[in-house]
């Protein structure tokens, strides 16, 4: 099914062709939109006046007035500007097909997307993230500066994961603010992890990097600054996100199983710079204790990957859950083994096995999240990102045990 609407369609048959499309999937971001949409047309009339470049707002049924403000903005002319509901499951992830589906349509050579909630993005950042697509780079993926706490979901689990399986340094691959080719796009649209239940969702960047980085098209970074967006307690209001970013990782190891088996180590990747302005991220708080508690409350009920888990590890989970101690630690190789033994589960089961073993690790996931936060609780941004980058070490060096088990 088309993510396009027959209304959308129509209007892109009105306009024809375009070199240069940028995608903006919205949701009640009535508070953001009309930024956002500003910044990325004076980047676009800015950097490429020489060539026909449409936005895009595809809207996941906002109940708020996020479509009525997108579509009355005022944007430089030689502009297009196109604002529509897409059709089909609810989720990041169809928005963002119906944008590819756009683009094909009018034959774009360079596609960007970014957030609806972005509070710091500048013109700068579409130059840096569509410019190296018109010239030979098939990804941009961003590197932002973030306060410690945010990206729970980046840190924890999918720039290690990421980094082990197909060997590129991505340190956001999830970033949600990517520039791609028209190449990269062809190859997404064609992909059958669509069918899954978690592309359409928020497991929609991940499937991107790693797509990406599986086949071996050409990945760069973007320095963009802060990322400066509506953060969330991963206590709290992450759940759902999650499992879904989890899953599709997990479901494009099994479709990149070739290509990842015979990756070891990492390498960099190009980071390109152009001017942003620096500024400092905004805190976010995280209780380690509130999310201890949670995870000490949770596992407790969770047979299905109690169960999955090799005696040994799930020994010393079930004594990390037991204990009364005021400070978890979950140590980075008890995560990372957890990971990867999910992982392999996730592989042969059916989709009801599937959503236990998600939640189970999501449970995991806070612990760990604890644990991270009780570790760098005195250390500044910079001191952390050490510590970050020593896990994703840590899921490199046991990449051998998940090669066995897998």
């Amino acid at each position: 099914m088309k993510a396009l609407s027959i209304q959308a369609q129509e209007a892109l048959s009105r306009i024809g062709s375009a070199d240069i499309v940028v995608g903006i999937p919205s949701y009640n971001s009535v508070k953001t939109i009309g930024r956002v949409v500003a910044q990325v047309a004076s980047g676009l009339s800015t950097y490429f006046g020489d060539k026909d470049c449409l936005v895009l707002v595809s809207d996941g049924g906002s109940t708020d007035e996020t479509l009525q403000v997108a579509s009355n903005l005022q944007i430089p002319s030689g502009l297009k500007l196109i604002t529509f509901a897409y059709q089909g499951v609810s989720g990041k992830g169809t928005a963002v097909k119906a944008i590819f589906e756009a683009a094909i349509r009018v034959g774009a050579d360079s596609v960007a997307m970014v957030d609806s909630d972005l509070q710091s993005i500048t013109p700068e950042w579409i130059k840096l993230l569509i410019g190296p697509t018109l010239s030979g780079v098939d990804l941009m993926t961003p590197k932002y500066i973030r306060h410690k706490y945010d990206g729970t979901i980046t840190n924890q689990l999918c720039y290690p994961l990421t980094r082990a399986l197909y060997g590129l340094r991505i340190r956001q691959p999830i970033g949600g603010d990517f520039g791609l080719s028209g190449r990269l796009v062809n190859r997404l649209i064609e992909s059958r992890l669509w069918e899954s239940p978690y592309v359409p969702r928020f497991g929609i960047d991940i499937f991107i990097t790693s797509s990406a980085a599986a086949e071996r098209f050409v990945v760069e970074e973007a320095d963009l600054g802060a990322k400066i967006h509506a953060t969330k307690d991963p206590a709290d209001h992450l759940a759902s996100m999650f499992r879904e970013v989890a899953g599709s990782a997990f479901t494009c190891m099994q479709e990149y199983e070739i290509a990842w088996r015979k990756v070891k180590g990492s390498g960099p990747i190009p980071l390109r710079r152009d001017g942003v302005e620096r500024i400092d991220p905004t805190p976010v708080a995280a209780s380690a204790t509130r999310m201890a508690e949670q995870f000490r409350t949770s596992y407790a009920q969770l047979s299905a990957l109690q169960s999955t888990l090799s005696k040994d590890l799930r020994h010393q989970l079930d004594s990390l859950a037991a204990s009364d101690t005021e400070e978890l630690v979950i140590p980075t190789a008890i995560w990372c083994k957890t990971v990867y033994e999910v992982a392999s589960k996730f592989k042969t089961s059916h989709d009801t096995v599937r959503e236990a073993l998600l939640e189970g690790l999501r449970s995991v996931w806070i612990g760990r999240v604890a644990s991270f936060v009780s570790e760098t609780a005195y250390m500044s941004n910079e001191e952390a990102e050490t510590v970050v980058e020593n896990d994703a070490t840590h899921f490199e060096r046991m990449k051998n045990e998940l090669v066995h088990i897998y």
